[in-house]
């Protein structure tokens, strides 16, 4: 893939979908200025947790609670993190499997036989399952004014030995993105919403994906990765 289209993820994400871009109201449409605070702290953000670029890997968007509003969210989630760890180098673009065949291979699970993270992982013939527990999507607190709030727990699964690789800790490491009120209200309509969404999704996608690699802080840098 063409490294201006991983560019355009940064600029869409950082720049505009962080919610401060184009919101639709009924019928018409509102440009939001844009957000600006100032952020502390050092101007990189170093890598949490270095991968094996040569080891083919599968982002697992799990979302069993049903915290997410619509099932293709976790696509797009999926999506925008490999597509930013592939331009990164984080993982060869060869190496990489897109996680929609995560997605599709757990579809085959039942309630009685949940399949675990690393029969998921061979199934779709990888060495490697980063795994994404989706912990909360929101992008109103009241219901009203937009205020988007997103989280998940992130664990890198070895696939032919079934064990955790990275975190330590067993409930996963958290990332979280939780982004100024823009003052502006729910769009009446259900395309103004589901565009909201998507900017979300891709904004947790985006700060999954700088677990792995050192990046220039900036206004999305309010996650614990951050």
């Amino acid at each position: 893939m063409p490294m201006t289209r991983f560019q355009s993820i940064a600029t869409r994400v950082c720049a505009g979908l962080i919610l401060a871009g184009i919101f639709a109201s009924g019928s018409a449409c509102n440009i939001v200025a844009p957000i600006v605070y100032v952020v502390h702290g050092p101007p990189k953000v170093k890598a949490i947790h270095e991968l094996d670029p040569e080891l083919k890997t599968v982002i697992f968007v799990d979302d069993r609670a049903n915290k997410l509003p619509r099932r293709s969210l976790k696509n797009v989630i999926g999506k925008s993190a490999e597509e930013l760890m592939i331009s990164k180098g984080v993982i060869l673009e060869e190496n990489m499997i897109a996680s929609r065949s995560a997605t599709l291979a757990a579809s085959a699970e039942t309630d009685s036989e949940l399949m675990s993270i690393a029969d998921i992982g061979k199934a779709v013939g990888v060495d490697r399952v980063i795994y994404v527990k989706i912990e909360g999507f929101s992008i109103s607190r009241d219901g009203t004014i937009i205020e988007p709030v997103a989280g998940a727990f992130i664990k890198v699964i070895d696939t032919a030995e079934n064990k955790r690789i990275w975190p330590s800790e067993r409930t996963g490491f958290p990332v979280k993105i939780q982004l100024p009120p823009t003052g502006s209200q729910i769009p009446t309509q259900r395309a103004g919403v589901n565009r909201i969404q998507i900017g979300v999704a891709e904004s947790l996608g985006v700060q999954i994906a700088r677990i792995f690699y050192e990046y220039e802080r900036d206004a999305l840098s309010t996650s614990p990765t951050g």
